[in-house]
């Protein structure tokens, strides 16, 4: 367990990784414990549990408002899950951020209709989270709708993840199961969200423009066959990295066409989903635009390291430390990437200190590129808090 921020911070946190199936008894001591550490009422707990536990749902609600003194919660499933400086994968446990905010307001959204309600409408927000279902939202998820309403706002968080059957996937609040299609939480003036984006991919090959496509149905690169530019590409790569590339190619969509050397943390990750080898056409997890820049990408354990720690430091350098984080990683990190166990969450210790800290491994991550709220792959998306 993390320890209490410094008490002269008006704004405070603590958290808790459990690494257990569903125990009551345990449950309601790591709520009540992060209570008392927290030593007031939390304005907001943000909880992120295994599968197992939907069929407990009630039960944690209940250790969470009564043992935790919750006055709201923000939850969904997950099938691996994050604390300070540890990560647990394919595995049940529950991950516990509890934040006391005395400096700021805090509104909680399920709907466009909750959103466009809002009184930090009318004021400076200082960020938002953002918890997904992937079977009710479309590629984006929400993210338009904060585009839109909250332009240069961050949103991040995440599309939730669980088992392979559809109620292994579930949202929650401190009223019971959330049946929408989101829920999220904004905050006001006196918080700060500083996002963090590590991406885990290089690019390869050469940056092409997207000459023709219909829906998330590339049809064209540069006048050429999609898929014909993916086998010059993957036959342009040396022997060692040809090995390494099998199921490894993604594609990235450039952010912004003004970059004159693309590199990595320049595109958005997608998933390459599908082909139709007759017309060497490729379907991807979003919509490409004619006219947008396409450079395939491959993933690399060095790069995402490398890339996560580049982006710590500057937080670091231009912030100081956090009083409290959020992360939401790509299902493909972790030990599928590094191959050993708690590469990230070592990484963000390292460099945070251990800042009270709580996450999931998620179907997709959301967080801004350049001002603009995008929906990644296989990254590693995060909401530093800062008092303003």
């Amino acid at each position: 367990m993390s320890q209490p921020a410094s008490p002269s911070t008006a704004n405070r946190a603590v958290s808790c990784l459990l690494a257990s199936p569903w125990d009551e008894d345990a449950v309601r001591r790591a709520a009540a414990g992060c209570r008392e550490r927290l030593g007031v009422r939390p304005d907001l707990v943000l909880a992120f549990a295994s599968s197992d536990y939907r069929p407990r749902l009630a039960g944690l609600i209940e250790a969470l408002r009564l043992d935790g003194q919750a006055i709201r919660i923000l939850g969904g499933s997950a099938e691996g899950l994050f604390g300070v400086g540890r990560e647990i994968e394919n595995a049940c446990g529950l991950s516990l951020l509890f934040l006391a905010l005395p400096g700021a307001p805090v509104e909680t959204f399920r709907s466009r209709a909750d959103l466009e309600k809002s009184p930090l409408l009318d004021t400076d927000p200082g960020g938002f989270l953002v918890l997904a279902d992937p079977l009710r939202c479309g590629i984006q998820g929400p993210l338009r709708d904060f585009n839109t309403l909250f332009p240069g706002v961050p949103a991040v968080g995440g599309f939730v993840s669980g088992g392979p059957e559809e109620e292994d996937l579930f949202l929650f609040t401190e009223t019971g199961l959330a049946r929408e299609d989101f829920v999220a939480a904004g905050f006001g003036g006196g918080i700060r969200i500083a996002p963090l984006v590590a991406q885990s991919c290089r690019p390869i090959g050469e940056p092409l423009v997207v000459t023709r496509s219909r829906s998330n149905t590339v049809q064209a690169i540069a006048g050429k066959p999609p898929y014909a530019v993916l086998a010059e590409t993957f036959a342009s790569l040396d022997e060692a990295l040809r090995l390494s590339a099998e199921g490894n190619i993604f594609a990235g969509l450039a952010v912004r066409e003004e970059v004159e050397d693309f590199a990595t943390g320049d595109f958005v990750i997608r998933h390459i989903v599908g082909t139709d080898l007759s017309e060497g056409k490729l379907v991807l997890t979003s919509p490409p635009r004619v006219g947008q820049t396409l450079q395939f990408q491959l993933r690399d354990a060095a790069v995402a390291e490398a890339a996560l720690k580049k982006d710590c430091e500057a937080l670091v350098a231009e912030r100081g430390r956090p009083f409290a984080g959020f992360v939401c990683a790509g299902r493909g990190r972790g030990r599928r990437l590094y191959g050993e166990p708690d590469r990230d969450s070592a990484i963000l210790n390292e460099h945070f200190g251990p800042v009270p800290l709580a996450g999931f491994f998620g179907n997709g991550e959301f967080s801004p590129v350049a001002g603009v709220n995008f929906r990644h792959d296989h990254s590693l998306c995060g909401a530093l808090f800062y008092q303003a």
